[in-house]
């Protein structure tokens, strides 16, 4: 959607970047080099296990540790459902996101007949650390509508879960393995990787909804 115009730097922020993922994929694909990239995590814990290689700085959502205008792309996957309000969080964005600048926002929608291994308040839930899953795409996007971006694209698509992930946090919670140590499983173990990839079961009725967004 944003090509480099030259040698024009773009300057792209990851909130909630966790572990960087996609800021390592965005940059083994060559989009952005590493100067051009930065995440906001606010787990210490997930910084130290974190490559190295991109920088991340220490702090949230609704408080991001960034001036005015300075970024030019804005992404946060997976991370507005876990927090209390998510007013906040998009009047930052809006804060540090450039005029036309872009933002990229995901999170899950919820039908009412959705049924998975966890449950919150007697409900079901695709993970129980959610504060909420939204009732439709329509929803999702109306709420990042009415923070004043203007909405370039809207899509959904169905959740499926990689089974090696189930038997991995199956470990986790019983105290046989550290989540330090499940990361270094994957990155080890190429094979394991592939599986992980290959092998997913649907989540039926939990949806992944996305936003692409301008300022």
């Amino acid at each position: 959607r944003m090509a480099k115009n030259g040698k024009k730097k773009i300057y792209l922020v990851d909130i909630g970047c966790g572990d960087a993922n996609i800021l390592h994929q965005i940059l083994s694909l060559g989009l952005l080099s590493k100067n051009e990239l930065v995440g906001v995590e606010p787990s210490a814990i997930r910084i130290d296990r974190s490559k190295k290689e991109i920088k991340i700085v220490k702090g949230t959502a609704e408080k991001i540790p960034f001036s005015n205008k300075k970024f030019d792309v804005v992404i946060s996957n997976q991370v507005i459902e876990h927090i209390p309000d998510e007013k906040p969080m998009l009047k930052e964005v809006k804060r540090i996101l450039k005029e036309e600048g872009l933002f990229y926002v995901s999170s899950v929608v919820k039908k009412p007949y959705g049924v998975w291994i966890y449950t919150k308040d007697g409900k079901f839930v695709s993970d129980p650390t959610h504060y909420r899953e939204y009732a439709s795409k329509e929803d999702f996007a109306s709420l990042i509508q009415h923070a004043g971006f203007e909405i370039l694209a809207v899509q959904m698509t169905l959740f499926k879960h990689p089974i090696v992930d189930l038997f991995l946090r199956l470990l986790i919670k019983i105290g046989f393995m550290q989540p330090k140590t499940a990361v270094r499983i994957y990155e080890r173990n190429k094979l394991l990787f592939f599986i992980r990839n290959a092998i997913k079961i649907p989540m039926f009725g939990f949806y992944n909804v996305e936003v692409l967004a301008k300022n």
